[in-house]
């Protein structure tokens, strides 16, 4: 989750707001940073599930590939 794509795109199911992964702030201080699924929303702080990271989003690329 520490490469940043600036292609993806996300939207925050609290405030809709979207922005680049470039633009998330991943909270430093935190232990779990390492292998967290978590987003910072840059605009109002909610923080919502990473569908592209862990076992989501390999059942979500499963998906997509059997859906072709």
């Amino acid at each position: 989750m520490n490469q940043i794509n600036n292609n993806l795109k996300y939207s925050c199911p609290f405030c809709l707001k979207q922005f680049n992964e470039s633009d998330v702030s991943y909270c430093q201080n935190c232990i779990a940073n390492v292998d967290c699924s978590l987003i910072k929303c840059p605009e109002c702080g909610y923080e919502f599930p990473d569908v592209n990271h862990g076992i989501t989003g390999k059942i979500l690329s499963l998906y997509n590939k059997l859906k072709k």
